[in-house]
């Protein structure tokens, strides 16, 4: 957690305004997926990225990839089964 923290803290161009609306981009263009299930042993939580045909970069930046990864983690810290 502190780590999550701290790259938020350092890394404000990603991190701020993450809201689904104002990253609608990435997750319109299919690229990251929660999977529905979790993990077996650990119950942790998989996001799948697909960097390879579905990546568009000129479309779809690396940044914005972050951003969309930023707010699945955002939006999984408070899922109960997270706690």
């Amino acid at each position: 957690m502190k780590r999550f923290y701290r790259y938020r803290i350092t890394h404000p161009k990603i991190c701020n305004d993450l809201l689904p609306s104002k990253n609608r981009e990435i997750f319109l263009a299919d690229i990251i997926t929660p999977l529905p299930i979790r993990t077996a042993e650990h119950h942790n939580r998989v996001i799948l990225i697909e960097n390879g045909k579905k990546w568009k970069p000129k479309e779809i930046s690396l940044e914005q990839i972050f951003r969309g990864v930023m707010v699945f983690l955002d939006g999984s810290i408070v899922e109960p089964t997270t706690q």
